[in-house]
């Protein structure tokens, strides 16, 4: 299978809160926790117990280790995979309109090993 990426990618392994917003003003925003697999510039796979409806506006709060960081980032749901019973892998595209957060996001991946 050809790969599809277009950034190089790191394994960042980060437990995250996700503030969900599927945008519908009669809809409250709802919550999700779980893990990160990998990251890029442009995104990041994470891991959670519930799928997440796919397009719909994320805020994510990342809590990172070795060395300590917390960051947040916005973007939105590209896909979902279902791996099991209780597993959902989802991945993210960030938000290019919040560009403070992205220059932040990339710095971190760099001092994570990130090469660019």
């Amino acid at each position: 299978m050809r790969e599809r990426r277009s950034a190089p990618r790191i394994p960042l392994r980060a437990k995250f809160e996700a503030t969900v917003s599927t945008g519908d003003a009669s809809s409250k925003e709802d919550t999700c926790a779980g893990w990160t697999q990998d990251a890029s510039v442009g995104g990041l796979n994470i891991q959670a117990r519930r799928e997440l409806p796919l397009h719909c506006r994320v805020e994510l709060d990342l809590h990172c280790t070795h060395p300590i960081e917390e960051i947040r980032v916005y973007g939105f749901v590209s896909w979902v995979r279902k791996e099991s019973v209780q597993t959902h892998m989802i991945g993210i595209f960030l938000d290019p309109k919040h560009k403070d957060d992205l220059v932040a996001w990339r710095r971190m991946l760099v001092r994570r090993g990130l090469k660019m």
